[in-house]
């Protein structure tokens, strides 16, 4: 496997230099991840490729921009936000000239960095609803592993998974609990990631979704019916 260089300089963000539009409600599964910023994926971080033809693999940041601009365009009355964004499983490298150089001694701009994991969400505050006086904004996000990838050999269908809905719960062990769709995609382009993204959030009926959850208002269960549901 080989790596398509961006930038060498790694910096992991801290919590100030994370975008201020970026909403802050999102539901990580955190354990191991860290959050950082888009800016970081597309200027600090190498992109992975496939060994045998070199041809790159889809970053991570034109996942992210392909997910957010297709909600921007479906939604051209609300503001998407930034997206929230948090990753896993570092792969370090370094630059050719710092071949046999110690590690600790390694400079900022010898090392490289990607990250395996991603998962992240983007809300739409103007498409919100209100279910038992809590707040919830429409939301649309993904995740991916380069794990799911034979980067060893040629080319081949990259796979992502993404969703929207009002109340979501994502981690960077690829999955996902929402309540409203989610679909795996097997994409070998940006536009056929764009062109699915859009069929999904196309399908997703707002209103229909908002009223079936009012309705779960109208009902009450007893500890051992929730014991039932739930073993």
């Amino acid at each position: 496997m080989e790596l398509t260089a961006i930038n060498q300089q790694v910096e992991v963000v801290s919590n100030h230099e994370v975008e201020s539009s970026m909403s802050n409600n999102n539901k990580f599964i955190e354990a191991n991840t860290q959050q950082i910023t888009l800016s970081h994926l597309r200027q600090d971080c190498t992109i992975p490729v496939f060994a045998k033809d070199n041809e790159s693999t889809i970053p991570h940041f034109e996942f992210i921009d392909a997910v957010r601009d297709t909600a921007q365009q479906l939604f051209p009355e609300g503001t998407v936000m930034m997206p929230n964004i948090r990753t896993s499983h570092i792969i370090k490298g370094r630059i050719p000239s710092a071949i046999g150089k110690p590690a600790k001694e390694l400079l900022d701009h010898e090392k490289t960095i990607y990250y395996e994991r991603l998962a992240f969400m983007v809300e739409i505050p103007h498409f919100h609803t209100y279910i038992n006086n809590q707040k919830l904004n429409l939301t649309v996000g993904g995740v991916r592993s380069y794990s799911e990838q034979n980067l060893f050999s040629k080319k081949s269908i990259e796979k992502f998974k993404i969703f929207i809905g009002y109340k979501n719960m994502v981690c960077c062990n690829l999955c996902i609990a929402t309540d409203g769709l989610k679909d795996d995609l097997r994409v070998s382009s940006v536009d056929e990631l764009k062109s699915k993204t859009r069929e999904l959030i196309i399908s997703f009926n707002q209103e229909d979704h908002v009223e079936n959850m009012k309705q779960m208002q109208d009902f009450t269960i007893n500890q051992e019916q929730f014991a039932h549901l739930v073993r």
